[in-house]
């Protein structure tokens, strides 16, 4: 390594982190990222230099380290204007969903309408579907469920055509919306079609929702075990206070 150019140090660099982000792998150190975005800095190539921070952004976000995701995100927006519209529009939907999942969700659903308008532009029809499941999202958790609501009704003509896992996100969402509307047969319906497309602990956990109102404790306790199966630490501690609450509910301190 130390035997590169400069330049092929920072490419190095840069390569490696993107494609470890590609792989799901975790980077524990970003002093190669660190040192690409240095270089690209003193050199002025600010396309290179906002690519450098879009992957430590990634990075980061894989570390779970949200705040310092943002941060990176931002820095490359900065520099939004020196790139092409592909590397804009992943930019958004990356700052729409990490800003969602910090649970700031103004800000989060105007980076998914830049989302939604950067895919039209692109005329990309997975991107779309992808833009206004997170818009919908976003709707949710402000409580505006009509418009959540009216949002994925807008991608379901085109679920077919997706990736299994987008197609079940978006029907579990959905599951979730015709709960909170008091629909328990559609938000079931909607619930069991995700999981006859593919695993989707959040589709367990609206499940449980239903069998809870309902009264039926015990089939809510295993939908819930079943959703602690999922990555989204809000969802699993969301749940170990429902099933705790249910023991105690039954005396089983």
């Amino acid at each position: 390594f130390e035997t590169l150019s400069e330049d092929d140090k920072a490419l190095y660099g840069l390569i490696y982190t993107s494609s470890m982000y590609r792989c799901s792998k975790r980077i524990d150190c970003d002093s190669l990222i660190d040192r690409s975005i240095s270089h690209y800095q003193r050199k002025g190539d600010l396309d290179a230099l906002a690519n450098a921070y879009y992957y430590k952004g990634c990075a980061c976000y894989v570390r779970r380290e949200l705040k310092n995701s943002i941060q990176c995100f931002k820095q490359a927006e900065y520099l939004m204007d020196n790139c092409d519209n592909l590397f804009a529009n992943k930019l958004f939907e990356r700052l729409a969903y990490t800003n969602y999942r910090s649970g700031c969700s103004e800000l989060a659903l105007g980076y998914a309408k830049k989302f939604l308008s950067s895919s039209v532009e692109l005329a990309d029809s997975e991107l779309i579907v992808r833009s206004l499941a997170t818009i919908a999202s976003c709707y949710y958790q402000l409580g505006r469920k009509d418009s959540a609501r009216y949002s994925i009704n807008r991608c379901l003509p085109e679920l077919q055509t997706m990736d299994k896992s987008l197609h079940a996100g978006i029907l579990t969402n959905l599951a979730q919306l015709c709960y909170d509307a008091g629909d328990d047969r559609q938000a079931e319906f909607y619930a069991d079609s995700a999981l006859h497309i593919d695993r989707q602990p959040f589709a367990f956990y609206v499940k449980g929702q239903i069998a809870s109102r309902n009264g039926h404790s015990e089939n809510a306790k295993k939908f819930w075990e079943k959703a602690l199966d999922s990555d989204d630490d809000q969802l699993r501690i969301l749940l170990y206070g429902k099933i705790a609450a249910l023991h105690a509910s039954q005396n089983r301190f």
